[in-house]
């Protein structure tokens, strides 16, 4: 079998896409039994073909999946049919990687999958939880809301994320130069003060002593922490870090005050909007807890939606079970159980999941704000012992030849 790529006219609008079959006519022949004029076909070239199963795939970026969803929202919230939508979508696309994640979503659709399996099927494109949103959506009717809510969930998500990196681009930047600057001194400049100090053959004040030593560990030292730092850094997003070593690491990192505190929030805004989703389009409140379990990624937070689970299938009121479990910070299980107490679940979730998000934001510009004295006064506070240490062992050996 060889894969054609094709653009053929329908009774609604052009469309493009890709079909399996055994020559040119075979696939011209599948068209039309779809009820579609073939305008062109051609086979797809191995290197296209490799685009979209790897490199188009893998280069997704968040802004892509913003695009995607939101594009299709607009068109779903006018009325349009699902396949136009796409269809649309793939038209509008305006990089190779958008193009070919609308074209597989489309090709999918055409073979009968719902909207959430046919983005299931594009590596990248939507996460476990949201799809599961779609597949609600689409069982309840509110195909276009769901949607809404997926694109929302990544443009927020994308907006905080040029945040923190926009706040931590200054901070970085003085801390790798600051991290340069000092190796330079330790490699270059230290080491030919060090010759002319002990050819005096004096004794060293303790400071200079201190300074002359670590840096000489320092410059073999640096090197070796920066490639331990990037090969972490590319096993930890590649896989190779086990499961259970990424549970210790997030149970270490809840213990660090701030650093707690914003995880906290918006681990409990994404399990809050899951949940809520779940209740607006018809699902069950069990159902969207195992979901937002699944999809936290952390195993402090899936206990506690565990413990809470457990007692609310029990009986327990939900509100002050995930209140009680500590799911949600003080204030927001506070809006929550307002909302449960006006019979409003899912409306006290969404107040709970939009409290969290504000919290989350406003942590994150602090730990950021922070950051920066920070970086400033710890490379200064290296550079002026360094200066200070090595001042002090000329001054003494200026005294000792002065007596």
């Amino acid at each position: 079998m060889t894969e054609f790529a094709y653009r053929a006219a329908s009774a609604h609008a052009p469309e493009r896409g890709r079909i399996d079959a055994a020559d040119a006519l075979a696939a011209r022949r599948a068209l039309r039994e779809r009820g579609l004029v073939p305008l062109e076909i051609r086979p797809v070239a191995a290197g296209e073909r490799l685009r979209a199963g790897f490199g188009a795939a893998s280069s997704l970026r968040p802004a892509d999946r913003v695009w995607f969803f939101r594009t299709l929202e607009r068109f779903l919230s006018r009325g349009a049919p699902l396949e136009e939508g796409v269809a649309a979508a793939v038209d509008l696309a305006s990089t190779p990687a958008r193009t070919s994640a609308a074209e597989r979503v489309l090709e999918r659709l055409r073979q009968g999958d719902s909207l959430a399996d046919a983005c299931v099927a594009v590596p990248g494109l939507v996460a476990t939880r949201h799809s599961a949103i779609l597949r609600v959506g689409h069982a309840s009717g509110r195909l276009a809301r769901s949607v809404a809510i997926v694109a929302d969930a990544y443009e927020n998500a994308a907006k905080l994320k040029k945040q923190i990196i926009g706040q931590m681009i200054y901070p970085v930047v003085v801390l790798v130069a600051a991290f340069v600057c000092v190796w330079i001194l330790a490699a270059l400049v230290v080491p030919s003060i060090a010759e002319q100090l002990e050819a005096m053959d004096a004794e060293l004040p303790a400071p200079t002593r201190i300074t002359l030593s670590g840096t000489r560990i320092f410059v073999w030292a640096a090197p070796v922490l920066v490639l331990l730092v990037a090969g972490s850094v590319a096993a930890w997003r590649r896989g190779v870090v086990s499961p259970e070593q990424k549970a210790r690491v997030a149970r270490t990192m809840w213990g660090v005050p701030l650093w707690r505190d914003l995880v906290w929030n918006a681990r409990a805004a994404a399990a809050a909007e899951t949940v809520a989703t779940l209740l607006e389009g018809g699902g069950e409140l069990l159902e969207g807890l195992d979901l937002a379990k699944d999809a936290m990624g952390d195993p402090v937070m899936e206990e506690r939606l565990a413990a809470a689970r457990a007692r609310i299938r029990e009986g327990a009121d939900p509100a002050s079970a995930l209140a009680e479990e500590n799911v949600f910070p003080r204030e927001p299980a506070a809006v929550l159980q307002i909302g449960s107490r006006a019979g409003d679940l899912a409306g006290g979730l969404d107040s709970a999941a939009q409290a969290c998000a504000e919290q989350r934001d406003a942590l994150a510009g602090r730990l950021t704000t922070l950051i920066n004295p920070a970086v400033m006064l710890l490379m200064g506070a290296v550079v002026g012992w360094l200066f200070y240490s090595l001042l002090a062992g000329m001054l003494a050996i200026n005294d000792a030849g002065t007596l």
